[in-house]
């Protein structure tokens, strides 16, 4: 069961003379990235740090320049105000009697009312974001099936605590340049024999076929389509390959929205003269006074999802 290449060269793209802009709004996009615990503890620091940083600047200014209704003046009062500033509570207790500490105080209110917005947002935008979750088993199987037909087969599963709907998916090749090296040439769509799942339910798996017999990949490697391909036609076809990009679009029946997930595999991700492992099994629950089956559950064994077994003598390109 070898991989079309144990030894694949893994390439890197570094980008030169590109210089890219700067915008304020680039935090929000990066807030997005981040998931919602980092966020709530992103803004509980942020809160804290600007907090800390003006009641410093109160604490400068010196006790002349504040009115306390009861207490010392120092740096713990100062950071009580300046809580009060930056939830704009403002209790009175507390607060300035001089130009430089009102204009600190204008200054921290608009701080906070920036922070709030743009971190309230981002947990807003966070919850409301769909919780579809797809797996992809960790390697392609190009199966070589007893009549002789090849087939690539990728298998994936629901992840989600519920089922995902409307389903569909897409398949693209890259092939090596001719002559030069490694670098892909062109691109060309492997149409799947089943393409769309209506509903896929929670931690079952679907499995995308496309048969290399009529597939573009080969008649766009061989000079002409056998009925059978040989051992020597698919190496060669493996042999342009240089990796499968797989696109799947799945609908949040509780968000009501597309999701989109896509999985790369490179040629040490592609395994020839393999299938899946069966991740299917039953089991009789009870049964009819004759003997037959009244209730038989089926098992999704999740576990399976990366394991396959040969299924003839491989070969290694």
């Amino acid at each position: 069961m070898p991989r079309l290449s144990d030894n694949a060269t893994t390439y890197t793209h570094k980008l030169e003379n590109w210089k890219q802009r700067r915008d304020f709004m680039e935090v929000t996009s990066r807030l997005l990235e981040m998931n919602m615990s980092s966020v709530i503890l992103l803004g509980l620091v942020v809160n804290f740090v600007v907090v800390v940083i003006f009641a410093l600047l109160y604490w400068a200014n010196g006790e002349d320049c504040f009115f306390i209704a009861e207490g010392d003046f120092g740096f713990s009062t100062m950071f009580y105000h300046s809580v009060h500033s930056f939830t704009t509570i403002g209790f009175g207790s507390v607060f300035p009697i001089c130009s430089l500490p009102h204009v600190l105080v204008l200054t921290e209110q608009y701080i906070s009312y920036v922070v709030t917005a743009v971190l309230g947002a981002v947990i807003v935008v966070q919850g409301l974001k769909p919780r579809a979750r797809i797996r992809f088993a960790k390697d392609a199987m190009f199966t070589v099936s007893d009549d002789g037909q090849c087939r690539l087969m990728i298998r994936i599963a629901n992840d989600t605590r519920y089922p995902v709907e409307h389903c569909g998916a897409s398949a693209r090749c890259k092939l090596r340049r001719m002559g030069a090296g490694d670098l892909p040439t062109r691109q060309i769509e492997l149409p799947l024999m089943s393409d769309f799942n209506a509903r896929l339910g929670r931690g079952q798996h679907w499995v995308l076929v496309h048969a290399l017999k009529s597939s573009p990949l080969v008649e766009t490697v061989l000079d002409s389509v056998p009925e059978v391909l040989s051992e020597e036609d698919l190496q060669e076809v493996f042999a342009q390959i240089w990796l499968i990009d797989v696109m799947l679009y799945v609908v949040d029946p509780i968000y009501g929205q597309e999701v989109r997930f896509h999985k790369r595999y490179t040629k040490n991700e592609m395994v020839s003269h393999a299938r899946y492992a069966d991740m299917l099994f039953t089991d009789v629950i009870s049964k009819h006074p004759d003997g037959s089956p009244s209730e038989v559950q089926i098992r999704h064994d999740y576990s399976l999802l990366d394991e396959y077994t040969e299924t003839t003598p491989a070969f290694r390109l």
